[in-house]
């Protein structure tokens, strides 16, 4: 069309692009996926797909094709780079519905019964995703608080699915509230107010259990408020089930004094760094240490006061070790 007839490229081309035409099937399909990933904020599989086909199966296949076809390998290197990018998606795919699939299996088995696992996203890499997080949070729960898994799935049979958005309160000061919650996805946090300034007391994380103090032991108003940091995925339970359960299983029991073992764990660490209290810097460091999910989720001003310290000084830390 804009060569004369002529010309050595007008065979090259005549030969040539109907070749590179069988990769533009694939090429829609990638680019649509990336689109989507990309809208329902899966972006580290969006990111892949354009690695894999815009370089690293691209590069791979403008090598070796022509090794094997010659001036035709030119020409179906990008196809086969799209290709095989496309049957990666495919896999992807076909991983999210067995996983669906196990969701639904788990659920008939009796694990979950009182769960629900229906979402807004109806997508197969939300449910590998669902699938991965709740794993997750079992694992570190049960490495926590050293209980078997089938100790766990038990309890949460009988708890119920809750929801939170950022910066809602779970339970406020001067509140009687004796549930107890079990955090699948999301940070809390529990604070209290002295001259209108908020202190930081404590901050949970996926696998971790929150409840009031005063109100699971005593029936007592909270003298803390507990907050949903970002929006959070719990499970809760009132303490009249949770003690019935304790009641009738031996296992549950021992799940029930693990839990307040921890607790006075936590208490008596507390009381120790109070003797002889470690550096600013030496607070920081511990809490990336053993929580470094809250330094990507967590306000700079929650984290300072939480370290004592004020945001600035907190600031100057993280800019010192950033140096390191």
């Amino acid at each position: 069309m804009f060569i004369d007839r002529s010309y050595p490229a007008y065979d090259i081309a005549v030969k040539g692009l109907p070749l590179y035409a069988t990769g533009f099937v694939f090429f829609a399909v990638n680019i649509v996926s990336i689109g989507y990933f990309q809208s329902v904020e899966r972006a580290k599989y969006a990111t892949v797909i354009t690695l894999l086909r815009g370089f690293i199966l691209l590069t791979a296949c403008f090598f070796g094709l022509p090794l094997l076809l010659g001036d035709r390998g030119i020409w179906l290197a990008t196809p086969l780079a799209e290709m095989l990018t496309t049957l990666f998606i495919l896999v992807i795919y076909i991983s999210g519905k067995r996983s669906i699939r196990k969701i639904r299996i788990f659920r008939q088995d009796g694990l979950y019964p009182n769960i629900t696992f229906s979402c807004k996203h109806k997508s197969p890499v939300f449910g590998l995703h669902y699938l991965c997080s709740m794993e997750t949070m079992i694992k570190k729960f049960c490495k926590k608080y050293k209980l078997p898994e089938n100790t766990l799935h038990e309890l949460l049979s009988h708890m119920a699915e809750v929801r939170f958005s950022k910066g809602e309160l779970i339970i406020s000061e001067g509140e009687r509230n004796s549930n107890f919650y079990l955090l699948k996805k999301g940070i809390w946090r529990a604070y209290y107010l002295t001259d209108g300034t908020e202190n930081s007391l404590w901050f949970a994380a996926p696998g971790d259990t929150a409840f009031s103090s005063w109100g699971y032991v005593d029936s007592e108003v909270s003298l803390i408020n507990i907050e949903s940091v970002n929006e959070s995925i719990a499970y809760c339970i009132s303490k009249p089930e949770l003690e019935a359960l304790f009641s009738h299983s031996i296992d549950m029991a021992n799940f029930g004094r693990r839990i307040f073992e921890r607790e006075i764990l936590s208490v008596d660490s507390s009381t120790v760094a109070y003797g002889t209290p470690p550096t600013a810097k030496e607070r920081y460091m511990t809490l990336m240490e053993e929580n470094p999910e809250l330094l990507q989720d967590v306000p700079l001003k929650y984290l300072a006061s939480y370290l004592y310290i004020t945001p600035q000084s907190l600031s100057r830390i993280r800019a010192g070790l950033k140096k390191k």
